[in-house]
């Protein structure tokens, strides 16, 4: 297991990704693209040959809401542009979680354009409705968000968990990151070379 990734959005202000880079051998980061139908954060493409530049890989993710997944979909998916790592974000909003057949259909949209997917949840959300999640969603990878212990959700197809929420920059008290703060920080399980291949897929 190895701690190379971290996640963040517009919330973290004048990021600088080479020193991130050279903290903890970091090796990738993944950030907010679009939520909803519209919303475009203003941050994503403005770094990113900021981050290319660092040596950091670049990924994407979207925040789902509870209308429209084809259009989510598409709308990522535009803005994302070559990102070689997507995620959709499915987490409660204003106290509502989008149902798992709007889940379904924005992967299903994603992964009918040949990409791979990465689903990111928190374990609370995973074990409710793990029971109703359809062959497409668990082909996307998954990303677990639990502050605290290790994940231990009912893996199914999945079999393991890919990458891991360990600290939102709150939890744990953890070291912040050199140039970037205190921020969400990933543990990805495997080497660096899984860590690799799994960011070349899409």
């Amino acid at each position: 297991m190895i701690d190379a990734v971290f996640d963040i959005s517009h919330h973290q202000h004048k990021p600088d990704f080479n020193r991130a880079k050279l903290d903890g051998n970091q090796y990738g980061v993944i950030h907010k693209a679009t939520q909803g139908t519209s919303y475009q954060d203003p941050t994503f493409k403005p770094r990113i040959p900021f981050i290319r530049d660092s040596g950091l890989r670049l990924g994407a993710y979207h925040f789902l809401t509870s209308t429209q997944p084809i259009q989510q979909a598409d709308f990522f998916l535009d803005v994302a542009g070559n990102a070689r790592l997507l995620v959709v974000d499915w987490e409660s909003s204003n106290g509502k979680l989008p149902s798992v057949a709007i889940l379904s259909e924005f992967v299903r949209f994603v992964q009918a354009q040949g990409l791979t997917l990465g689903l990111y949840a928190g374990q609370a959300d995973l074990i409710q409705h793990f029971e109703e999640f359809d062959d497409a969603i668990q082909k996307c990878w998954l990303w677990v968000a639990r502050y605290g212990k290790m994940p231990d959700i009912p893996l199914g197809k999945w079999h393991t968990w890919t990458m891991w929420q360990w600290t939102d920059g709150m939890h744990n008290h953890p070291q912040p990151i050199k140039g970037i703060g205190y921020c969400d920080r990933d543990k990805f399980n495997g080497t660096l070379d899984n860590l690799k291949a799994l960011w070349g897929q899409t």
